[in-house]
């Protein structure tokens, strides 16, 4: 899901990277396995490429999705570029301390015409309300709310699919600051990467006039019925100015991004993302609670995540107060949503994995609240916090598909 090729660069005796067609895939094992046991043993990196799964199969990979090749670099050394006038600067995962540090001059810049848009993970999303504008950009055929060129600032991006995006679109230019390193797209080439330190690079950014994109100004009304989105838009209406919202991968980080307009500004979001985002959601709130009992803590996550990182509930010393909505859809909701699921064989029992069952005993073992919803509840949104809470939601899983699916589609007929 992401460049991985020099990802452990320096931790590593060796690295294998076998062409995408290579027959021999047990001899190239072997040599790795080898170097590893050899008589200074050590860390190989064997770096294999497999079609993602339930996205698409065989002949039927879009061009737009296939691999073309080494990317390929071109550095500046502290030059800014000429940027077009219709610049979009999108902002990844960032540290909280450098999303402050260049805020006041995005800002300035968004004022001056800068289209902007910060993932839920950049400590900026509240700069760019409009949460679905990936989703929109993509499905739209007019060339006047097309960038000219793209600036990545920061690390991981949600959603993922823009390597299909400027595959689709050569003519939009493709920079990355590289404060971060290389990041998204994954199958992009000739991506010119800025050596800038990124405050620098944003306050040039906040001093020239820029033109700006039309896009939609709100999202459309949620699906009636109780499914996975009224229930997440029910649980972060709850939230206050200075909470704090930690959330799970998959479905519930993608809820809380288009859903983000419900959030006051002020709320400060963390998500664990890379290469394994599920492991840690649990402790990743409980030591922020630790560290920060003055703030209100708050969870989003599904059932499967739960399952298999509620163990963080064992921290010690036990965390102050905390309140947890899980989204019981009864297994990994995003795999029901892929392109493909509905034409690999087994993929409920695969990749959804579905338990069954309730997590009453969780809260009983640990001492929380307890509150379950199966249809929009009579609740108060204003939730105590004298001790923790989890607030499961159980939904159904072909009710949520739909409903996300009809809502994904309003979006994209979206108007600016």
């Amino acid at each position: 899901t992401m460049l991985q090729s020099y990802f452990f660069e320096g931790f590593l005796k060796d690295r294998f990277e076998p062409e995408e067609h290579i027959e021999d895939w047990r001899s190239v094992g072997q040599e790795a396995w080898q170097i590893a046991r050899g008589p200074i043993p050590g860390p190989v990196h064997l770096n294999l490429r497999f079609d993602e799964p339930l996205y698409f199969e065989g002949k039927d990979i879009p061009e737009t999705l296939k691999p073309i090749g080494e990317l390929h670099y071109a550095f500046q050394e502290k030059v800014l570029p000429n940027f077009p006038p219709k610049l979009l600067v999108l902002a990844g995962q960032l540290p909280k301390s450098l999303a402050q540090a260049i805020r006041p001059m995005l800002e300035q810049g968004i004022s001056q015409g800068l289209n902007f848009w910060g993932d839920i993970s950049s400590h900026l999303w509240d700069l760019s309300p409009f949460g679905a504008y990936p989703e929109w950009l993509w499905n739209q055929k007019n060339p006047s709310q097309m960038p000219e060129a793209i600036l990545v600032i920061g690390g991981t991006l949600l959603p993922r699919r823009w390597d299909a995006f400027v595959q689709s679109n050569p003519k939009v230019r493709w920079f990355q600051a590289l404060h971060f390193g290389p990041s998204s797209p994954r199958f992009h080439p000739n991506t010119q990467c800025l050596d800038l330190a990124l405050p620098e690079l944003m306050n040039q950014l906040s001093l020239k006039d820029w033109k700006t994109i039309d896009m939609p100004k709100a999202m459309p009304p949620l699906p009636e019925g109780w499914h996975d989105l009224s229930a997440a838009a029910l649980f972060l209406q709850s939230l206050k100015e200075g909470d704090a919202l930690h959330l799970g991968n998959s479905m519930s980080i993608r809820y809380a991004s288009f859903l983000r307009h419900l959030l006051p500004e002020s709320v400060e979001v963390w998500c664990n993302r890379g290469l394994s985002g599920i492991d840690g959601i649990q402790s990743t709130a409980c030591g922020h609670a630790a560290a920060r009992p003055d703030q209100r803590q708050f969870v989003l996550t599904g059932d499967l995540a739960m399952n298999y990182d509620n163990n963080g509930w064992l921290s010690s010393p036990k965390p102050p107060p905390m309140t947890q909505m899980v989204l019981n859809n009864n297994g990994g909701q995003i795999f029901r949503l892929l392109p493909g699921s509905s034409k690999a064989a087994q993929s409920e029992q695969l990749f959804a994995t579905p338990s069954q069952g309730d997590f009453k005993w969780l809260a009983q073992r640990f001492g929380w609240e307890y509150l379950s919803s199966d249809g929009m509840p009579v609740v108060s949104t204003s939730i105590p916090n004298e001790q923790s809470l989890l607030w499961e939601a159980k939904t159904q899983p072909q009710c949520s598909k739909e409903a996300w699916e009809a809502w994904h589609k309003s979006i994209l007929e979206q108007k600016a």
